[in-house]
């Protein structure tokens, strides 16, 4: 490493000016605000506003708040703010705005709506040696000098100094912290800071300062700090307000010296902040109960001293460099040792590359139904295990077709979603026929079977001639089949259309019959001669299904003829000669064998 420093002082930054003049506390550590004076104004409102607390800091224009019997009025709803300033010659001057040069003022609360009345509030704006800067509030010892207060520390005079004193209050631990805060017209970030040591400092060196902090912070709320302490220390910064910006324990930088400046560098620091808090936390000696320094100065112009920067490559996650050489003081960059070849800081920064994941590898719990990912960098050892969201979508089967499950399980990791499938084949439906049930009918039977899900037609067929012969189709659940003798057995299935295709399985095949018809007496028969002849003939029989002409003969009866008809002609008959002959209905598909209405006929 090669270190290049030359501690000629230049010219002042543009920050330093010299401290306008005005008047200035003696004793910075009790502010009073208790100089003021109440007017009445026109009664044209209700409520006095002239007995309100107001809340403000002594050295800061802002109205905190302004309260009446424990109700916290509303600024431009209950009063105004508005301020003024008396010179030497008594000419008062009226500010609408808050005032910002170093001066003594008045604050004039004003009240409105439903308020009356003006209360006014001595306050002074203290300057420093810092363009654009002035102090808000500070707290130092009790028993500090008129001469050698605080806010000479910020006058950038090296003959001046802060002095913070209590008188026999025992060792330093055993007073409170010191502390400044100020404010910065333009927001600015600190690159460094010198500070100048006292007159006296080679005699009394246990004055130095050993630890200190400095805050930095946006935020409005920042202007109304208030210091409070556990065991003298002030430890009570809220880090939703501040952002530490420097810290020096322990110091080894100061010197037993008079009038000796001394530089602290606060490098790459880029943040700009409109309120700074200066907490002087110990000095050298914590038996002197006395803390000294001449002289604080933000940002000064210094010499140039580089320090060598090694060049350092990029990894994943941390940014690398190229070799150059860098002012920490001035915060600023160069690629060359004689500091001549200035850079900015992006071009001699290597951005971090990233982690480069390839594709993860799965893995599924099937117990827990879990599934993880996991991802491991292709350019270093990290591993990122990630739990995946596990969706699916469903293919339902049919009789026809398998279906499936298709699961998908998600991840997403740097912005970029993975997925993974897993499918789950689902059989196809099996086919049970529908259950038949029939109700008996004339003539005809009611076929009714159970649904069969997703059907969509039915077919009712009969087995006929040794074959199934579908009879009809239809979307229904049940059929009528007519024109069926009494007494014969139909066999019968249904068939179902699923999904295109027709699904037969007669296994749910039944054998059904009509009702059966009452059996009436067989008809009575008479005749007509013929030559060689004889007519028969008869009254129909309600539900005979068809007739039969027996004749009796060697013994037995012998059926001659059937049919539908009423008559029958008995031929080649000898002349002369007895026939005894009957006429038998038929019922349900059977002969009525009751033949007592037989007769005997002779031909001519």
């Amino acid at each position: 490493m090669k270190v290049r420093k030359t501690w000629k002082r230049l010219a002042a930054a543009s920050l330093a000016i010299t401290l306008v003049c005005g008047a200035v506390p003696a004793n910075i550590g009790a502010f009073d605000l208790s100089r003021s004076t109440s007017v009445v104004a026109s009664a044209e409102s209700e409520i006095s506003i002239s007995n309100a607390t107001v809340t403000m800091k002594a050295h800061s224009a802002k109205v905190q708040s302004v309260e009446l019997n424990g109700t916290k009025l509303q600024k431009d709803i209950d009063y105004t703010v508005s301020y003024s300033q008396t010179d030497s010659d008594g000419k008062i001057t009226e500010f609408s705005a808050p005032p910002k040069q170093t001066g003594n003022y008045k604050a004039v609360i004003t009240g409105i709506g439903d308020y009356q009345g003006v209360i006014t509030r001595s306050f002074d704006i203290v300057g420093s040696g810092y363009d654009g800067i002035s102090i808000i509030d500070a707290g130092q010892g009790l028993h500090t000098p008129s001469d050698e207060h605080l806010f000479l520390i910020f006058d950038k005079k090296q003959n001046t100094k802060w002095c913070s004193r209590v008188i026999n209050s025992g060792v330093y631990a055993n007073r409170d912290s010191d502390w400044l805060l100020f404010e910065a017209d333009t927001p600015f970030a600190i690159h460094n800071y010198v500070l100048t040591t006292a007159n006296d400092t080679s005699r009394y060196p246990g004055r130095n300062w050993k630890s200190w902090r400095i805050y930095g912070s946006n935020s409005e709320a920042a202007a109304d700090y208030t210091a409070s302490y556990t065991e003298h220390k002030v430890t009570d910064i809220d880090e939703d307000i501040w952002s530490l910006v420097n810290q020096v324990s322990d110091d080894t930088v100061l010197q037993p010296v008079n009038y000796t400046e001394f530089a602290y560098a606060v490098p790459h620091n880029r943040i700009k902040y409109k309120y700074y808090l200066l907490i002087l936390d110990d000095i050298v000696d914590t038996t002197d109960n006395i803390q000294q320094m001449s002289e604080i100065e933000f940002n000064a112009a210094l010499p140039v001293s580089v320090t060598h920067v090694d060049a350092v490559p990029a990894s994943c996650l941390n940014a690398g460099n190229i070799e150059h050489w860098y002012d920490e003081y001035n915060d600023k960059y160069y690629l060359d040792e004689e500091a001549q070849n200035e850079v900015d800081e992006e071009d001699v920064i290597i951005p971090a590359s990233g982690h480069s994941y390839g594709r993860p590898e799965w893995k599924y719990d099937a117990k827990n139904h879990t599934v993880t990912a996991t991802f491991k960098c292709e350019n270093c050892e990290d591993v990122q295990t990630v739990d995946a969201t596990i969706t699916s979508k469903t293919t339902s089967p049919t009789y026809v077709k398998e279906g499936k499950k298709v699961y998908t399980a998600a991840v997403k990791l740097n912005g970029k979603t993975y997925t993974t499938n897993k499918t789950v084949i689902l059989d196809k439906l099996t086919y049970t026929p529908p259950t038949i049930t029939y109700l008996k009918g004339d003539g005809a039977v009611k076929l009714q079977w159970t649904d069969v899900k997703g059907a969509e037609k039915y077919a009712v067929a009969g087995f006929i001639s040794g074959k199934w012969r579908i009879l009809d189709q239809g979307e229904g659940t049940s059929y009528v089949l007519k024109n069926l003798q009494a007494g014969k057995e139909y066999k019968v299935c249904v068939a179902t259309k699923l999904n295109g295709e027709w699904f037969t399985d007669p296994s749910n095949a039944i054998v059904v019959t009509p009702k059966l018809k009452p059996v009436k007496d067989n008809p009575a028969v008479t005749y007509s001669k013929g030559n060689n002849a004889v007519k028969l003939s008869w009254d129909t029989v309600e539900g005979a299904e068809k007739y039969a002409v027996a004749g009796f003969i060697n013994g037995r009866w012998k059926i001659l003829a059937e049919g539908i008809g009423t008559s029958y002609v008995l031929k080649d008959l000898k002349a002369g000669y007895q026939y005894k002959v009957a006429v038998s209905a038929m019922f349900n598909g059977k002969w009525n064998t009751d033949l007592s209405n037989a007769i005997t006929v002779t031909p001519k």
